[in-house]
């Protein structure tokens, strides 16, 4: 899944953090596998709202160091049931290295 960031009027307001939340639930109820979160063969509904939460925040923190990531990996993803939240088991963040860091020469 690709997380897409669209800049609307709600960012001037401050309604910018619901109109990507929204989103993002947007983004997952379109997913081939969404039927899976939604009560499927007598599972619980997962957490969808607590899964596009999760979707931003990791958004934001890769758009907002952008220039120190080189890449940063969320999987597997839990989405309990609803009301429980969503958990990360493991992540992965590369650091970008600056050429001071990898022993490049300065000038």
């Amino acid at each position: 899944m690709r997380i897409a960031y669209v800049v609307t009027r709600a960012d001037a307001v401050g309604g910018a953090s619901v109109h990507v939340r929204d989103l993002a639930r947007a983004m997952i109820e379109r997913t081939r596998g969404s039927r899976l979160l939604t009560g499927f063969r007598g599972r619980p509904t997962a957490d969808i709202d607590a899964l596009a939460a999760m979707l931003v925040a990791v958004g934001d923190l890769a758009a907002g160091c952008a220039d120190r990531i080189e890449a940063l990996d969320v999987n597997p993803v839990l989405a309990l049931p609803e009301g429980r939240g969503a958990v990360a088991v493991d992540a992965l963040l590369i650091r970008k290295s600056s050429q001071s860091e990898a022993g490049g020469n300065e000038s």
